[in-house]
């Protein structure tokens, strides 16, 4: 993979630390994450240099982290409610996007709801 595809993940704290960790492995500049308050960016931050040597900024919420981009791939590791509308909104920045899965599930919603939301 390319060093000049400049990655992000919207939400590193979970499963998208090894998301983080594996875009750095394969070449990609891991400058960026979107956590939800300072408080957890900066444990964030600690946990994935501890990690991988992340070298990038964490920013409280999606709005700052794509006025810092341009991003080339971002993946979606919200929590899963989010992520339909997270992967939305990195598909609309003009990223390459992976989402963990489901790429959509609300608890609140029917079945007939959430199938609307993937067509």
């Amino acid at each position: 993979m390319s060093e000049n595809l400049r990655a992000a993940v919207i939400g590193a704290s979970g499963i998208g630390k090894h998301h983080a960790k594996w875009l750095a492995y394969l070449g990609c500049r891991m400058d960026a994450f979107a956590g939800t308050s300072a408080e957890s960016v900066a444990a964030t931050s600690q946990s994935l240099r501890d990690l991988f040597g992340f070298e990038g900024e964490g920013y409280v919420g999606l709005d700052e982290m794509f006025a810092a981009g341009p991003w080339d791939v971002i993946s979606v590791c919200s929590p899963e409610p989010l992520h339909h509308e997270h992967f939305l909104a990195a598909i609309e920045h003009g990223a390459h996007v992976m989402c963990e899965k489901p790429l959509v599930y609300d608890p609140e919603l029917a079945d007939e709801e959430l199938l609307a939301m993937g067509e």
